[in-house]
């Protein structure tokens, strides 16, 4: 079995497509081993269209597997709360990557979503999967640049990358 990386790519500043350059990207200078990947979108003919052209030329070259899970709910670019946005779309793309997760070993989500959101959503989805290091259960996923449990063992060390800037306008978040 293969660790799995869980990207979610709705809601990125830049696009679906710009954080599938970032996956290929992952698939290329992988140093340890092959791994598989989900692909979390709420428009998946888009993503699929666009992961054939930007990511499956390195990752069929590479042995990487990946698919694409279907988000169905699409959240509103303002919201009140965390809480509320959780509750309110069980389908968003945020909570059907921590679904995902909740149910693979040795997986990671990446998300750019809104931080309270995914936070709200990896404390509610516990693996239940005892954690090599301390022997407890651990969550679906923590802040990212935060390295846990048997992802430390696979995945290569967070580096920054520098924000396009603020936002500007009002662009649904996913």
């Amino acid at each position: 079995n293969h660790p799995t990386l869980i990207l979610d790519v709705m809601g990125a500043d830049l696009g679906i497509a710009e954080m599938l350059r970032g996956a290929a990207l992952a698939v290329r200078k992988r140093t340890n081993g092959p791994f598989s990947l989900v692909i979390v979108s709420a428009e998946p003919d888009e993503t699929r269209r666009l992961a054939e052209e930007l990511l499956a030329p390195d990752a069929d070259q590479a042995g990487i597997d990946w698919r694409i899970e279907t988000a169905e709910d699409v959240l509103p670019g303002e919201f009140t709360t965390p809480v509320d946005m959780y509750k309110k779309y069980p389908r968003s793309s945020i909570r059907v990557a921590m679904n995902v997760a909740k149910e693979t070993p040795d997986s990671a989500v990446i998300s750019p979503g809104t931080t309270g959101l995914v936070m709200t959503a990896s404390r509610s989805c516990s693996t239940g999967n005892p954690s090599p290091s301390t022997g407890t259960s651990s969550t679906c996923s923590t802040p990212v640049g935060t390295r846990t449990s048997t992802a430390s063992a696979w995945m290569p060390p967070v580096t920054s990358i520098p924000s396009p800037g603020p936002r500007t306008g009002s662009a649904p978040r996913r």
